[in-house]
Order: C-alpha cells, then structure tokens, then sequence
C-alpha cells in the first residue's frame, strides 16, 4: 500500500444513489539406412515386439486395470486439479451464476458477496434458501454485519455503502479519502480504519468522528459488545483498545504476532504467528489483556494461522495442513476437522457456513462444534 500524507479532515457521508495417448508416426517405427541394411528377422521381431506393446496398452486401457502404475509425484500432489479445489464440503447454497467472495452471519440471516456479477444477498440461515439479493458496487470486497442484524455495510475501497439488513434496501454511503483496511461494527456503530486513522458512524450520520490515529494500520479488528469495545492488533502487533471515546494502545506483543482477534461470549482468542517450539494460538485475558499461550511445543509455529470467531467456538486454519478446526471457545481443544479448502468459516448456535471456491456451503455442526 501507497501511503501519503493528507489530513485527517478526508470523510463525508454521501446520500444512496483439469492422457496423451501414444502415437507413433509412420517414419519412428523403423528407420532404415541407404548404406545399411538390417537382417529381414531383425526388421520380424521388431515389427512383433512393437504390436505385442500396442496389443498389451490397448487391453490395460479397456480394463482400466492400472495396478502396476507409479503413484502421483510430488509436484502433482502438491498442486490439487481445478474440479478438487473447488469440490464442496457439505450442503451447496445456491446463489445464482455468480460467485461468493465473502460471508456474513448475523441474526439468523446468512449475508453473501459475490461478483460476476457483484451482488448482495440475503440467504435464511436455518434453511440455506436465499431470500433476496440486490447490485452491489463492482469494487466491492467484503462485508461488515451488525450483530443485532439492523445493518450491513458493503466494503469498497473508500466507500462504505450501508443497507437495512431485513431487507436490504440502500441506507446511505459513507466515503473517505483512503482505502478501508478493516472495519467492525460495535452497538450499532461502523468503526473502520484507514491509514489515516480510526474512524466511527452511524449508518446515517452525515460525518463519521476520527477517533485517533495508532500510529499504524491494523491486521484486524474485532467487537467485544460485552464490554461496549473493539480489540485490534497493528501490522506492527501492538494491542490496542478502541471505544466510542478513542483509541489505547495497550502493549507491544512479542511471544505471538496476531493476525486474528476472535472473540466469542466465552473467551478472546488471538491466532497468529509463534515462535519455534511456541503456539500459534492465546487466550487473551479480558481484563489485563495478558497473553497465555495455548497448545505450545509447535515447530511449525512461525508459519502462522487464520482465526475466525463463531458464537459458541474458534475457527483455525494453519498453512500447510489438511484440516481447518473447530476449537472449543472455552480450552482452545480441537473438537471438529474440515478438509482444509475453505476460506472462510462463519457460525453461529447450530448452523455453520464455509466459504470454498466461490461457492458457500452448510458445514454440520455437533454438540461439541456447535457454531
């Protein structure tokens, strides 16, 4: 990202508006010197041995039978076919001829982005049948929900386009003069961050109030509505505190480098990059803020993870292995495996959604993996 330094005087709300078979050319049988000429049993046997290979590959193919055949290498193992990537894990939710590119949960109410063409839409979560969907800004990259389920903002670029979630007809659009980095909602209020600094609005406020600037961007932001506040961690991963007030920064993390702050009625969890030996996952201490490590002695820490909050669990995705995981909101303790495709987990009590290939599925859910 470009920065510049322009002032913080940059928002103002604007009114809606995946065989080759084997040939042979007549000339690669057999090629014959002028100056030299093989024994006519050489030219027999040879001629006998060739028909004999076609025979034999002719039968192995028509019998499919291909047990003597080497195993798949490394490079193609590592490298799964266009049809495996995009292979659903679940129950399909079928959007349309177009293409999801984020998810949403809120109130019972399952929100999708998609593009080609770029739409909003509105799906019942207990059922998986969508209720609706309207255009969305071409540009449009993610999605911010209201947890109460009043609002849904749409992300794009600088723009922040607002709609009434029950029915998503267009509230407003807020816009500023840098690109949004991330943005959370926090009692009914949208709090984005810039480069520039923190910001929060209302979905029809006129101008969104600064709330300060950290000094740095942020990898993530995340709600804590029991406590009416935001945590979020800087690309420099310091800790920080946001309120309607303002912002604090809290302290410099060391033993874990956050990508991801999940927090659930239970717990706040943090999940990014360990050190050798360390843990990619923390339970941050709701007052303190302190840091304790979960599942440590991991080698592989330093390849870091992705992190995603339900209402009842936490959702890991680490680089490099099979399995995306559902933990336990309360010890961090695995209780559930997916195969590892999917981008994207949203949850809430007994319903679960992933995001895979463009395509959104319903995830099972148990007593243990609740959502």
């Amino acid at each position: 990202m470009v920065r510049t330094g322009q002032g913080d005087e940059d928002a103002q709300l604007i009114p809606p508006v995946p065989a080759t078979d084997l040939t042979y050319g007549d000339d690669d049988l057999l090629e014959l010197g002028d100056e030299r000429t093989l024994p006519r049993w050489t030219v027999v046997a040879n001629v006998a041995v060739l028909l004999a290979l076609v025979v034999g590959l002719v039968a192995l193919k028509r019998d499919g039978r291909h047990a003597g055949a080497p195993g798949p290498s490394a490079a193609s193992s590592a490298t799964p076919s266009e049809s495996q990537q995009v292979q659903p894990i679940g129950t399909p939710i079928d959007l349309g001829q177009t293409s999801a590119v984020n998810v949403k949960l809120a109130a019972g109410r399952l929100f999708v982005l998609s593009s080609d063409p770029s739409r909003l839409g509105q799906v019942d979560a207990k059922s998986g049948v969508l209720k609706r969907q309207v255009a969305a800004p071409g540009s449009a990259q993610y999605l911010v929900t209201d947890p109460a389920g009043r609002f849904v903002w749409v992300v794009a670029g600088a723009c922040d386009n607002a709609y009434d979630a029950p029915t998503l007809v267009a509230i407003g659009e807020l816009e500023v003069t840098r690109d949004v980095i991330v943005a959370a909602v926090l009692d009914g209020e949208l709090f984005l961050n810039t480069d520039h600094g923190i910001y929060r609005a209302g979905p029809r406020d006129s101008v969104p109030t600064s709330l300060g600037y950290s000094g740095q961007v942020l990898e993530d932001l995340a709600a804590d509505p029991a406590r009416h506040r935001l945590l979020g961690v800087t690309v420099g991963y310091q800790l920080l505190e946001v309120t309607a007030r303002g912002v604090q920064l809290k302290q410099k993390l060391e033993e874990l480098l956050p990508r991801s702050i999940a927090v659930t009625k239970a717990g706040i969890w943090a999940i990014g990059f360990g050190r050798p030996g360390g843990s990619r996952i923390a339970r941050v201490d709701p007052d303190t803020l302190k840091l304790t490590l979960v599942g440590a002695a991991d080698a592989e820490a330093p390849q870091g993870a992705d992190g995603w909050a339900g209402e009842s669990v936490i959702w890991t995705r680490f680089p490099y292995l099979e399995s995306i995981t559902c933990r336990d909101e309360r010890t961090g303790a695995i209780v559930k495996s997916f195969p590892n495709t999917i981008d994207e987990v949203v949850s809430s009590r007994d319903v679960a959604y992933g995001l895979t290939g463009g395509i959104v599925v319903r995830l099972p859910t148990t007593s243990a993996c609740p959502g």
